[in-house]
């Protein structure tokens, strides 16, 4: 490959942020994501979720809800006074299965709501669904063969 091609490849590249506390969950979803071939970075905390949105300005945010230090429904609020959600697709991700709590984090302008645990096949479907969405469809295509089987959660190496 030259020069050239590998550096419009690696343009192609979805950059995804994910606002994730535990660093095993966000080691998988790393794996996962890097597998679909889309650019990673990685936040375990609110306000470095909100620095990273501001210096490095991916074009999806997977947000869990618990974060130590900021509500994560706080940080969604703060991400979407500066963003709409064409600018900025985020997909919220809960422990809780409550209907109740996904509705809310929707009200709040959350793209998405994924509850855990994660399963590889339901976030790249829902990851490549958000891109295409909005106007990334080149990176929606990163979905393709790579998804991982739909059955299989997501689990800590070892």
């Amino acid at each position: 490959m030259t020069g050239l091609a590998h550096a419009r490849r690696r343009r192609l590249r979805a950059r995804i942020l994910i606002g994730v506390v535990d660093e095993s969950e966000r080691a998988a979803l790393r794996r996962v994501l890097e597998s679909a071939r889309y650019h990673v970075e990685e936040a375990a905390d609110g306000r470095r979720v909100l620095a990273a949105v501001a210096r490095k300005r991916p074009h999806l945010v997977l947000l869990e809800l618990r974060l130590p230090d900021i509500d994560g429904a706080v940080v969604l609020d703060s991400l979407r006074a500066e963003l709409d959600e064409r600018a900025l697709p985020i997909i919220v991700i809960g422990a809780e299965r409550d209907g109740e709590v996904a509705a809310g984090c929707l009200g709040l302008g959350a793209n998405d709501y994924v509850s855990k645990p994660i399963r590889p096949g339901i976030i790249l479907a829902r990851v490549a669904a958000q891109l295409g969405v909005y106007g990334y469809g080149a990176f929606a295509g990163a979905l393709g063969a790579r998804a991982a089987p739909l059955g299989r959660a997501l689990s800590p190496p070892g």
